[in-house]
């Protein structure tokens, strides 16, 4: 039995609302972990099934399992903000609880965040798989890994899965920030960080996403799209100074969040923002000019070769990286 008044390595902070199918499963990963010192902190944020109840009976089999509840519902940034508050490890892992970790998650990123002290936060490649039929529908496994890539990289999406992460705890409570109320909230948080802390992906699939009825909504979907444009613009005016238009904003949207809306016409825009960008981002931020240079031609050219043959592809490739140098 672990001793409760020793401090443990890692702290897990798991936010519960209405998953009674799935939380005893995601407990369960966590408990097969063949790294075991750590505390299991699991935040009721009044959920209306037997979710609180599943946690019940497994604390009463493993005394690292923490139940909290929230008084009111208060949505997955507090609840999570709750969690950390009541942390003592010195990491902190997060893990949704419909999520599954794999047996290694804890010993291999302990040895990463050991192996690399400048990284504060470390994530991993990810599966996504469906409830319904138990298929694996996509391996998130080309993720920016370093601490430049995901600097870079935070601009046009989120870099980092939230069930994957483990971070230093004294480094993210030095900076003072903490989860937003937001549609997006995880997304927030790294755009937050991404000027403060290093953060860096193990090319491992470390954790299997669970995809479920209750999250593929339009409607939901939708959401999450205004949101995470308006973290885009918001960080793009405090890390490089560009504030863009209402209107700027809908068309690099289409580039970002709906590559099926993209027409021929809307290429002049955005290379021309890519050019725009490249120059603000070199202005202030260290980079690495053949990497980030790189990472924006492929996004332009993934849009060109849908117009054009493959010769002009060849021949714009060239010309981008030359007209980069102009700008």
């Amino acid at each position: 039995m672990e001793n409760s008044s020793k401090r443990p390595l890692i702290s897990v902070v798991m936010p519960l609302y209405n998953a009674e199918r799935f939380v005893g499963e995601s407990i369960e990963s966590l408990m097969a972990q063949t790294l075991s010192d750590f505390e299991l902190i699991v935040i009721d944020d009044c959920s209306t099934d037997g979710s609180a109840a599943v946690v019940e009976q497994l604390q009463r089999r493993d005394p690292r399992i923490v139940l909290l509840r929230n008084e009111h519902n208060a949505g997955a940034a507090e609840t999570r903000n709750h969690g950390m508050d009541a942390a003592r490890g010195e990491f902190i892992a997060f893990l949704d609880a419909d999520d599954i970790c794999v047996p290694r998650r804890f010993e291999k990123q302990i040895a990463f965040l050991k192996a690399h002290p400048e990284v504060d936060v470390c994530g991993s490649y990810y599966l996504i798989f469906n409830d319904r039929d138990g298929r694996n529908h996509g391996h998130y496994g080309h993720l920016p890994l370093t601490p430049e890539e995901i600097r870079c990289q935070v601009f046009f999406f989120n870099p980092l899965g939230m069930s994957t992460i483990m971070l230093r705890a004294e480094a993210l409570r030095k900076t003072g920030i903490r989860f937003r109320n937001c549609v997006c909230e995880d997304y927030k948080l790294w755009a937050d960080l991404s000027d403060r802390l290093a953060m860096a992906n193990i090319p491992e699939c470390l954790i299997l996403y669970r995809q479920w009825e209750e999250q593929t909504s339009a409607r939901h979907q939708q959401r999450q799209v205004e949101s995470a444009l308006e973290i885009q613009r918001e960080l793009l005016a405090r890390r490089t100074g560009i504030v863009l238009s209402d209107d700027e904003a809908r068309r690099l949207s289409r580039f970002i969040h709906q590559p099926e809306l993209v027409e021929r016409g809307d290429l002049p825009f955005f290379r021309q923002f890519l050019f725009r960008f490249h120059h603000a981002y070199r202005q202030r931020e260290p980079y690495r000019p053949k990497h980030f240079e790189r990472m924006l031609r492929n996004r332009f050219i993934y849009f060109y070769r849908r117009f054009n043959p493959s010769w002009k592809v060849w021949l714009q490739k060239r010309l981008f990286r030359i007209a980069l140098l102009f700008h």
